[in-house]
């Protein structure tokens, strides 16, 4: 199987899902999610690095920056379970040899929900595919 977004995103959902089985995994965005706990992933960038172009660019090698959010408002103990979601996505992230770059708390105007943020960073080839 390629490496294409909805491919990734499976293996992070399977991963979040063993978890805690009730979480809310989605791509789309919302500034307040609906359920909790949610894990919000998405590719958020891609890119071909400059040193694979070439004048036909047909390596067909990218760069792509993946973030994850994870919300938890479990009370008591929405920041352990928001480590221990992003422990599951970076398990699968791990898996699917991409790096992390960042993490950090992110401050919430509702002081009742915790919010995790990690990025994760990979060069991926035309040729390559998801490991099993």
């Amino acid at each position: 199987m390629k490496y294409t977004n909805n491919a990734i995103y499976t293996k992070v959902y399977n991963a979040v899902k063993a978890v805690v089985s009730n979480v809310n995994v989605t791509q789309t965005y919302t500034a307040k999610p609906s359920s909790f706990p949610t894990v919000f992933i998405r590719e958020i960038g891609r890119l071909t690095p400059p040193v694979t172009a070439s004048f036909s660019n047909a390596q067909d090698i990218s760069e792509r920056t993946w973030e994850a959010q994870v919300f938890s408002n479990l009370s008591p103990g929405a920041k352990e379970q928001a480590y221990k979601l992003m422990d599951g996505v970076k398990s699968a992230m791990r898996n699917l040899y991409f790096i992390e770059t960042f993490e950090s708390p992110m401050d919430q105007a509702d002081k009742s929900i915790y919010c995790l943020v990690a990025r994760f960073r990979r060069i991926i080839g035309s040729g390559e595919d998801i490991p099993s």
